[in-house]
């Protein structure tokens, strides 16, 4: 079955446009802006391969993707003024070389990997742009019949995963991370809302403002369910950890089992 990616802002500082741009942090978005950039530099950088002779090398940022098929890319940010950021993706053969020509793209595209592609390199190019409000990069298959949302902040991060053509789902599955993802694949699952939460382990979040952060997230997944019209025949959700327990992982399973099992009571069933 085919994955869903969400990737989020650069980790290595050589992915982001730093000379006189001035960048911010707050509930999981990334605010950018550099008046004196000129227009055709990258703001951001990903790179699918890592780069080994680099003093301060990339990660892997970006997901792999299956030469000659067709994806859809989405990127989810505020851009003043609009149309002031584009995407170019350089595909890459074995011997580095870009392949048939860089694509550009809008923030909300659609485009096809080229035969021979060993690795990738993704950019959001400046067009004089005065501001950017960065909430992360969705990448699907052109032909998935999931969607994807996220609800996150700085050290936290809830995914839900559907079948975009169902409004009733018999089960909902809870993955739980005790690590964010910058680069995450999610799978999704006929007849179910799928919930990944990812949380920083090593961040300084308490438990209560962990909990805190997770209650919040669930009431944005309550406003989702309510204006999409979604209905359960699920009592309870199915917690499952992909982290060995200690008292978070089991603050973050408790809670998440029981705000999401009020949603679930609610909305059991029921028609608009």
């Amino acid at each position: 079955m085919n994955s869903s990616y969400v990737v989020m802002w650069p980790m290595a500082t050589n992915g982001t446009y730093n000379y006189g741009s001035t960048i911010s942090y707050e509930k999981g978005l990334v605010n950018f802006s550099n008046s004196q950039m000129s227009p055709g530099e990258a703001i951001s950088s990903w790179k699918s391969k890592q780069d080994f002779d680099s003093n301060n090398a990339q990660f892997n940022q970006l997901p792999l993707l299956k030469e000659g098929e067709q994806y859809h890319i989405v990127v989810n940010a505020e851009v003043i003024p609009s149309d002031s950021v584009q995407v170019q993706i350089n595909f890459l053969d074995t011997l580095g070389e870009t392949i048939d020509g860089i694509t550009t793209l809008s923030l909300d595209d659609y485009f096809e990997v080229p035969l021979g592609t060993q690795a990738y390199d993704l950019n959001l190019i400046n067009l004089n742009n005065q501001g950017l409000t960065f909430k992360n990069i969705v990448i699907t298959p052109r032909d998935t019949k999931f969607e994807i949302e996220t609800f996150s902040s700085c050290t936290f991060r809830m995914v839900s995963i559907w079948d975009k053509e169902e409004d009733f789902f018999e089960e909902v599955p809870v993955y739980i991370r005790n690590r964010t993802l910058n680069t995450g694949s999610y799978i999704g699952q006929n007849q179910a809302l799928r919930l990944y939460i990812e949380f920083d382990s090593r961040s300084l979040l308490t438990e209560t403002e962990l909990q805190s952060e997770l209650q919040l997230a669930i009431h944005d997944l309550k406003d989702m369910v309510e204006e999409r019209n979604l209905a359960f025949d699920a009592f309870a959700p199915d917690p499952v950890s992909l982290a060995k327990n200690d008292e978070k992982v089991m603050l973050v399973e408790k809670t998440a089992s029981i705000e999401l099992a009020k949603i679930l009571h609610y909305y059991r069933g029921q028609s608009f």
